[in-house]
């Protein structure tokens, strides 16, 4: 199918052109409701850590307080948590000290789901408690020894679900497939539901997960992930968010294989949630990015329409943050 046309502006150490926010009339369509998403990870520190400074953080370390005061501002109807939501080890103790404090208040209900806003994804930090039990627990409740069945995060031990919002269907998934039995690949569970989900979606389709498979940063593809992209890619699905690089990179339409596909999904890394900021590998590998940042902390303004989405970069408002952003609009295919 014909790929409709892309607009975009990235402001910072890369050219300025295209179109202003929100970009050709995207998030402006008269078919349906427009949902405002933020989507971000690699927020929270523990309270121990050297830049933690009683919670406003050090110079670009531990600045989640201000992450989650930009994601507040922007007022989202639903917030992607995009994995490696609480450092170091994801324990209970320092979910409710730091992330609950900062992101968990703003936007969690855990008992009344038609007012919950907060998607979440695991990461391997959380993964660090085994069994991410303070991930579990904290998001779908319980305790740490017996975390409820399910709940927000979707069946404690598995961690993907399904969610709907108008013209658009949303796919959470775990990419820690080192801890899920049978791994990420066509034998696991989460393959065969993937695979499923995929026969009925709604005209565009979103998943996000916490690793990704193309990367510019100093983390390794995670290549186990590629089953995911490949049944999304057959699936026409549109939009893939990731986390675990704590960068910014945004792709153009890739297909599984990284080249460039009009029917292809676009990438967007969004690890800028208030950990800390890492470089870039210095040999350029494929495929080509669109933009990328490692100068600013922020979260993705996403706005899904019927048909289209547009996104827009947002720094976080703290002394000595950078002032990158990138925006634009696609159509979905």
């Amino acid at each position: 199918m014909r790929v409709g046309p892309l607009t975009f502006v990235a402001v910072g150490m890369l050219t300025v052109g295209g179109t202003g926010w929100p970009g050709a009339a995207a998030a402006d369509t008269a078919a349906g409701t427009t949902t405002s998403v933020v989507a971000v990870g690699d927020i929270a520190c523990q309270p121990n850590w050297p830049g933690y400074n009683d919670g406003e953080g050090t110079g670009k370390a531990c600045r989640q307080k201000y992450t989650a005061e930009t994601a507040q501002s922007l007022k989202p109807d639903k917030v992607f948590m995009l994995g490696d939501l609480q450092y170091q080890s994801g324990y209970r103790r320092d979910f409710s000290l730091v992330f609950d404090m900062t992101w968990g208040q703003p936007f969690l209900d855990r008992d009344t789901p038609a007012d919950n806003h907060m998607w979440p994804v695991p990461g391997n930090h959380e993964y660090r408690d085994p069994d991410a039990a303070g991930y579990f627990s904290y998001f779908n409740g319980g305790t740490t020894a017996r975390p409820a069945r399910t709940g927000v995060a979707g069946h404690t031990g598995d961690g993907w679900y399904r969610k709907e919002l108008p013209g658009w269907t949303v796919l959470a998934l775990n990419a820690d497939c080192t801890y899920l039995k049978g791994g990420c690949g066509k034998d696991s569970e989460q393959y065969t539901w993937l695979r499923k989900q995929l026969r009925n979606t709604k005209q565009c389709t979103v998943a996000f997960w916490h690793q990704p498979l193309f990367n510019k940063g100093k983390e390794p593809a995670a290549h186990g992930t590629r089953a995911f992209w490949k049944l999304l890619h057959q699936a026409h699905a549109d939009l893939i968010l990731n986390g675990h690089d704590h960068t910014y990179q945004r792709f153009p339409r890739l297909g599984p294989d990284g080249k460039p596909d009009r029917d292809g999904l676009q990438q967007i890394t969004i690890g800028t949630g208030g950990i800390d900021l890492t470089h870039f590998k210095r040999k350029p590998s494929q495929p080509s990015v669109v933009t990328k940042s490692r100068t600013t902390m922020g979260v993705l303004d996403l706005k899904l329409a019927a048909g289209s989405w547009s996104w827009r970069f947002v720094p976080a408002d703290f002394p000595g943050n950078g002032d990158y952003t990138d925006k634009g609009s696609m159509t979905c295919v």
